[in-house]
């Protein structure tokens, strides 16, 4: 497994959208997603979290954001779980108005 030192200088890349890479970032996170589990597990987490967005409707996104939350609690990674706990906790609380504030420019917000 890579040593904390090798994944801190990895950080830009991990935060950063896949699709917006240079293709020479792309095989270096690549790389390194293919020997560390874990990392690889939250890494495909976040980059399908950012298809809520896209979502066209607010059913279609409460629903996605279900299952979300469900796969993310189901996960042996504890900071995954944690996620999914809270953000599951917040989408019971979620209202149209709520969410228009929060996701302003998201399609399915009028």
């Amino acid at each position: 497994m890579l040593g904390q030192q090798t994944i801190k200088r990895s950080r830009f890349l991990l935060s950063q959208n896949y699709d917006s890479l240079a293709s020479e970032r792309k095989a270096r996170l690549d790389a390194l997603l293919q020997v560390n589990g874990p990392l690889f597990a939250i890494h495909s987490m976040k980059e399908q979290l950012r298809l809520f967005w896209q979502k066209d409707d607010l059913k279609d996104a409460e629903q996605f954001l279900a299952v979300w939350c469900t796969d993310a609690m189901h996960s042996a990674i504890k900071a995954l779980k944690r996620v999914g706990k809270t953000l599951g906790a917040y989408r019971t609380g979620f209202s149209a108005t709520s969410i228009s504030t929060l996701c302003e420019g998201a399609p399915w917000v009028s």
